[in-house]
């Protein structure tokens, strides 16, 4: 059950982070992979906080019928903030990259 989010979310979160303490201190990459790590630091928190234990308790069938409509409301309007801030999170990665890429080429 965990392994969708475990292939997606974490491989994303280690090479970030590994690009951060891989640019130099100060460095224009370096703030821009920090925004990436943050989006992604909460996209995993609220991953593991509101959509995992949700998901797994409609799996089980555990949530009354009553609410279920609510928690699908919930659940997706809480999905579509956390696809855009991933969509921002990998807009700064990429930009971090490009930009030690370019200074990079430049010397």
């Amino acid at each position: 059950q965990l392994f969708p989010t475990v292939v997606t979310l974490l491989p994303a979160f280690i090479s970030v982070l590994w690009l951060y303490f891989t640019y130099e201190s100060g460095s224009e990459e370096k703030q821009y992979v920090l925004y990436a790590l943050v989006g992604l630091l909460l996209i995993n928190i609220q991953t593991l906080a509101y959509h995992l234990p949700v998901n797994l308790s409609f799996m089980a069938q555990t949530i009354d019928i009553e609410k279920v409509e609510g928690k699908l409301t919930t659940w997706l309007i809480l999905h579509w903030l956390r696809v855009i801030m991933a969509i921002i999170s990998g807009v700064f990665a990429i930009r971090g990259f490009t930009t030690s890429l370019t200074k990079s080429r430049n010397g």
